[in-house]
């Protein structure tokens, strides 16, 4: 009873100074710069980009002081976590992880704009659309890694986990540690592959452990022939050449009978 005669004074002072009071039961039945509250039609100061001073609640665009909204918050009387005050009352915000204090009186988010992607086409390899946004994903093992499946409940790439070879994907094998692996020894391997005992992955097989089992003109790099620039010593030149400099210099003979 004294909190309705308080309203009905605080309605009736804000007539007296000029401002409407007509009835009203939404936004819509009052003229541009007022606010339903309490089923009266109220003017105020417009709000600057949804604040307003100490005391008085951003609704409909203008400044209403607390003291004349119905309900339990205000800015003096906050809400709890995870609600905010609109039009004086609590109200769920505005999705599970909130949207920023910017929502209207339904409890809305504003507009955005546009997703960013509808499909998951649109984003790039190894990326999935969710919620409007591309961020790295899976839909299926195909997606991922060769010793990785796709996790059907994060949608993300794990390593894949096993008992036996039933439990990977074609073409892997299940190692000891439940993991499953390319290859467990050379055999596994294609011919002219080995098995990397750190990787667990088939290699090329070694063609070389230094540059003179390589053919003229070759060095030994990671294991593997490749053409040299220059030379690295004499077995890199022909037989009467010395390797000078990194160049093959003729030399003409290296012994009586040449």
């Amino acid at each position: 009873m004294r909190y309705g005669a308080l309203l009905s004074f605080g309605l009736l002072l804000l007539a007296g100074c000029g401002r409407s009071s007509l009835e009203c039961e939404s936004h819509a039945d009052c003229v541009s710069g007022q606010a339903c509250v309490a089923g009266q039609c109220v003017e105020g100061d417009p709000c600057v980009e949804g604040l307003c001073p100490t005391g008085q609640t951003c609704i409909a665009q203008i400044c209403v002081p607390d003291e004349l909204l119905p309900g339990d918050c205000s800015d003096a009387a906050p809400c709890g976590p995870n609600e905010q005050c609109v039009a004086g009352s609590c109200v769920p915000a505005c999705g599970p992880e909130g949207c920023g204090p910017v929502c209207d009186e339904a409890g809305v988010c504003p507009d955005e704009g546009p997703p960013a992607c509808r499909a998951d086409v649109e984003c790039g390899a190894g990326r999935i659309c969710e919620a409007g946004a591309c961020r790295d994903g899976c839909r299926d093992d195909a997606a991922c890694g060769p010793d990785q499946r796709c996790d059907p409940a994060t949608f993300r790439c794990q390593a894949a986990r096993c008992a036996n070879n039933d439990d990977c994907p074609a073409g892997l094998l299940c190692a000891a540690d439940g993991l499953c692996v390319a290859c467990l020894g050379d055999a596994d391997c294609d011919p002219g592959f080995v098995c990397d005992p750190m990787a667990r992955a088939c290699r090329p097989r070694p063609q070389c452990v230094a540059d003179e089992e390589c053919p003229a003109g070759f060095v030994c790099e990671a294991r593997q022939c490749v053409p040299g620039e220059g030379c690295r010593g004499e077995f890199d030149c022909g037989p009467l050449q010395q390797c000078v400099a990194g160049e093959c210099i003729d030399v003409g003979c290296r012994q009586d009978a040449d």
